[in-house]
């Protein structure tokens, strides 16, 4: 018997979604999917599970970007992997800074 297959046309698929059908979290999970992976590649460990990420992110999601002035997750020790404990959101200005202290 012939079954016809699916042709899923442009656009998004929100019955497909892992985190559910809300674009915002979509879009939450599509960022953290990308974070673990840069820090993989990184070879940085990461210990992090995209709930605990989601509440780091709480209340500052829509303040991310990438300009000077807008905010981004960052290790407080970069020795350390990527946890709860060892994360916390600060300006991007802030990020670059301890970044150029600590490769120094």
């Amino acid at each position: 018997m012939w079954v016809k297959k699916h042709r899923g046309g442009p656009g998004p698929r929100p019955g497909v979604w892992k985190s559910g059908t809300d674009p915002v979290r979509h879009d939450q999970y599509i960022a953290w999917a990308r974070a673990r992976a840069q820090a993989h590649y990184r070879q940085e460990h990461w210990h992090l599970t995209f709930e605990e990420w989601v509440k780091i992110w709480k209340g500052q999601w829509h303040l991310r970007g990438r300009t000077k002035d807008t905010v981004c997750l960052s290790r407080i020790d970069y020795d350390e992997p990527w946890c709860v404990e060892n994360c916390e959101i600060i300006t991007r200005r802030q990020h670059n800074l301890r970044q150029k202290d600590y490769h120094r």
